[in-house]
């Protein structure tokens, strides 16, 4: 279901890929990543969620990226969530805003190595930047019913900074991901009778956007703090 969500968002961030991809090709072939994306069914959490307070969800992935450096991926990092209060994606759960969302990523592709780091952006609204996780009873979804355990969806859109090693060299990139992740594990009752069912996934899409002057273009940037990470 989340991994859903962005569906029209990747449309319309799409339609810009073009013009970001002419911006990197301009500068000696180089390739930005606009357009790669890291998809996977399947994720690993660590989590302490109460929706009375502050959650944390720690998180790594990996699987085939795909786009201008295909090749495999790996991820991790961390999100926190402020308390749930207002309803959440799915019927009988609750979500709160992000906190925080760090996380560091890494791509070994045929055409290059990426090394990279991604941060929450400032002020996003609730409907583009939100958690939820918490422990369920009665739940129903899917093929199982009456379910107790765990649900978290977890969807934003962090700012990206990335180093690029190609055989020619080497550059930097920067831009905006569509970013979710969810994992529901719940024991319940399936056609067959009782049942563990789980459903995982992680989708980010990467969206270029040229440097500008190299500092942030407005308050809610990261660039800065990116770039001081991962040591531009």
């Amino acid at each position: 279901m989340i991994l859903g969500r962005f569906g029209a968002a990747v449309i319309a961030l799409a339609v810009l890929a073009l013009a970001s991809a002419q911006i990197a090709g301009a500068d000696g072939g180089r390739k930005s990543l606009t357009g790669e994306e890291f998809l996977v069914q399947d994720i690993t959490l660590s989590i302490d969620c109460d929706p009375t307070r502050t959650s944390t969800v720690s998180f790594t992935a990996s699987g085939v990226a795909t786009g201008p450096y295909p090749g495999t991926f790996m991820v991790n990092g961390t999100v926190t969530i402020a308390p749930q209060t207002q309803a959440g994606p799915r019927p009988g759960t609750v979500a709160g805003p992000l906190t925080s969302l760090h996380e560091s990523f890494s791509v070994d592709s045929p055409l290059g190595t990426i090394t990279g780091v991604k941060k929450l952006t400032h002020n996003l609204p609730f409907s583009s930047s939100q958690g939820s996780c918490q422990h369920v009873s009665g739940f129903s979804t899917g093929d199982v019913t009456n379910a107790e355990g765990t649900v978290v969806d977890i969807f934003s859109q962090p700012r990206y900074g990335a180093k690029i090693l190609e055989p020619g060299g080497h550059f930097h990139d920067r831009g905006n991901t569509l970013f979710s992740m969810s994992e529901l594990s719940l024991d319940g009752t399936c056609l067959t009778g009782p049942c563990h069912y789980r459903l995982a996934g992680f989708d980010e899409f990467f969206t270029s956007v040229a440097p500008g002057n190299g500092h942030d273009q407005d308050i809610n940037d990261m660039d800065d703090e990116i770039e001081t990470e991962i040591g531009y």
